[in-house]
């Protein structure tokens, strides 16, 4: 059976010493677009909350709710559709996930007045659309990078994503409170996202485990620039040689969870308890820091939310660091590294709560927690062959949904009606425990270290 697992990828022949060349550029701006509109439209509701929060008197739970029901639709999105790549393709699934963030994100523009119902539907559907997007863009630029700066370019697409938060905060504090006209714009880049994947190709990889040789073949010659179709003939007949001698079978449906399963370490230490850690604290961190503000510091929402725009700028740079440290000191090194920075971030944060040093204490906690994306997925990924990389990506991404569900209940339990940022201490503290427990548990699970080697089909 591990020999099943561990099979051989040809593709890495070509790719493993490949340069980023200008083909790259498109490739990158389009999946950026897309994930930043995951970033972008918490962007948006952050700096809106505090409208919400008192125009329409809403309750702690309210607030909780406002985050945790993407993160239900989330859940299914990330489960279901990136093992859905595994079996169509990447292609096809990322339009289809596009299409939906576009036309969800829009219609929330013409929620009416406190209308908790149609917004909370809403969410779900953003969520449904950004679980199966952001799992799958990792599998589409790790699949078709060098192996040498897979880390470094897979994780140069995660480090623009702050951008998104940026840009929603200064548009927030342009335009509030005109909060509708904000989700309408918000529509915009998947709409430019969804017409740049439009020309762009399948993943030679994801071809190459569903027995498109061929097309296979013709993919690795536009990333390469090659035009000879005699060359192109090469490769695919080289493909599906080398497919009859190494035949990497998913037999069943659920033939993508058996190899998650039989990669038990891997699972546990980075799906299971690393993707939980980084989703529980993110989701309870990020997408609340105007509001922390306006509680803590009794500031204008429009003041919070330019604030709230600097400080997701300043991540650009965290996490770029953050990736090109993972080709420096490996993966575990990385996520070992910015979790201690978020369990120290977490509990300097709680007893200050309410007090003027408030801030000072979120800044590591809201960057350490932010720049575990990066290496988590770009390990996740690694860790697991073609055949069921994207699976893995998606249910690591589901596990870090269930836990942003669980998290913003409890911060809104513990804010209670009305609000109270003092009596939420105890959410910061759970934060700073799961940052432990991760780290103890990729230390005592051996995982292997992935920089630098070749991926498996």
């Amino acid at each position: 059976m591990a020999q099943q697992i561990e099979v051989e990828d040809p593709v890495n022949k070509y790719l493993a010493g490949s340069k980023v060349t200008s083909v790259y550029v498109p490739i990158i701006i389009t999946i950026f677009l897309a994930d930043m509109l995951e970033f972008f439209d918490f962007g948006i509701l952050s700096v809106t909350m505090p409208i919400w929060t008192t125009s329409w008197h809403l309750t702690g739970f309210e607030i909780g709710l406002l985050v945790s029901t993407v993160g239900i639709g989330g859940t299914v999105g990330a489960f279901v559709l990136p093992a859905l790549s595994d079996r169509v393709g990447r292609r096809p699934v990322f339009v289809w996930t596009l299409l939906l963030l576009a036309v969800s994100t829009a219609l929330i523009g013409l929620v009416p007045e406190r209308g908790l119902g149609y917004l909370y539907v809403l969410r779900i559907f953003q969520g449904l659309a950004i679980g199966g997007l952001y799992a799958i863009d990792y599998t589409i630029i790790q699949e078709m990078a060098p192996a040498r700066i897979r880390g470094t370019l897979t994780g140069s697409v995660s480090m623009l994503l702050p951008l998104g938060l940026a840009i929603a905060s200064f548009l927030g504090a342009l335009l509030l409170p005109n909060w509708r006209l904000l989700y309408f714009i918000g529509a915009v880049p998947a709409v430019l996202s969804l017409v740049g994947r439009l020309f762009m190709p399948e993943t030679p990889r994801s071809l190459y485990v569903r027995r498109k040789f061929g097309e296979a073949a013709k993919s690795i010659a536009y990333l390469l620039r090659v035009k000879d179709p005699s060359w192109i003939s090469n490769v695919e007949k080289e493909f599906a040689d080398f497919y009859e001698k190494n035949p990497p079978k998913l037999e069943r449906w659920y033939s993508q969870f058996v190899i998650l399963a039989r990669k038990w370490r891997e699972f546990i230490g980075v799906v299971a308890l690393t993707g939980f850690t980084i989703g529980f604290v993110w989701y309870m961190i990020s997408p609340y820091i105007p509001l922390y503000l306006e509680l803590n510091y009794h500031m204008a929402a429009a003041a919070a939310a330019a604030i709230y725009g600097t400080i997701s700028l300043t991540m650009v740079a965290t996490r770029f660091a953050a990736s090109a440290v993972t080709d420096v000191i490996g993966r575990k090194a990385t996520i070992i590294l910015v979790l201690a920075i978020t369990a120290v971030g977490a509990f300097a944060t709680a007893p200050l709560l309410g007090s003027a040093a408030l801030l000072w204490a979120l800044l590591p906690l809201a960057y350490g927690i932010d720049s575990s994306y990066s290496p988590t997925f770009v390990y996740a990924n690694e860790l697991y062959p073609t055949r069921s990389r994207s699976t893995a990506s998606g249910t690591t991404y589901t596990i870090a949904r269930i836990a942003s569900i669980i998290s913003p209940i409890i911060l809104g339990i513990y804010l209670g009606t009305p609000p109270s940022l003092q009596h939420a201490w105890p959410s910061f503290a759970i934060a700073g425990i799961l940052a432990i427990i991760a780290i103890i548990g990729i230390l005592l699970l051996r995982l292997p270290e992935m920089k630098g080697r070749g991926l498996k089909a």
